[in-house]
């Protein structure tokens, strides 16, 4: 076993995911998988959708410090999928489908103003919850301009990509 350093202790406390990678083929044209849940921001720093604080938000924890604070300033969703711009100065984040409505939300957060920007949102059919619900997962282009994402909304599991060039500069 490596140098691991748990972070929770018991059933109380989860993390849910995988750990990131470049989701893109070598020549950046193709989408391959999707993978979330908790997104390192840098070396130090990873972002984590926990229920650790007592509530289920997004807190940003220091690697091998076991401090956190929570991330966003409310702007997030309580749970959701999360991954930083390759910028760093950006976080494109869902919510998962809400009971009711069935709409998840697809959102950027701008870390140095503090603001959130409401992309849109999407119907989930309630015929994909429990093991089979489709979550968004967005994850960002290599070069910061489109954001892409998962959805049932047009009645098939698809991939989606977002043009955000016009918000993010």
């Amino acid at each position: 076993m490596g140098d691991f350093q748990a972070l929770t202790s018991g059933p109380k406390h989860h993390f849910f995911g995988y750990y990131g990678v470049n989701v893109w083929n070598p020549t950046m044209r193709y989408h391959l998988s999707l993978e979330t849940d908790f997104a390192w921001r840098d070396t130090k720093h990873i972002m984590i959708s926990t229920d650790l604080s007592g509530q289920m938000q997004f807190l940003e924890f220091v690697d091998r410090d076991r401090t956190f604070e929570p991330f966003g300033h409310g702007a997030f969703p309580s749970s959701g999928h999360n991954a930083f711009s390759p910028d760093r100065q950006w976080v494109v984040c869902d919510s998962s489908p809400q009971e009711i409505e069935r709409m998840s939300e697809l959102m950027l957060y701008h870390i140095p103003e503090g603001k959130k920007y409401t992309l849109g949102q999407v119907h989930s059919p309630a015929i994909y919850t429990r093991d089979i619900r489709c979550d968004l997962h967005p994850r960002w282009s290599p070069d910061g301009k489109a954001v892409t994402f998962d959805s049932v909304h047009g009645g098939t599991r698809q991939v989606y990509l977002a043009d955000v060039s016009d918000i993010v500069g």
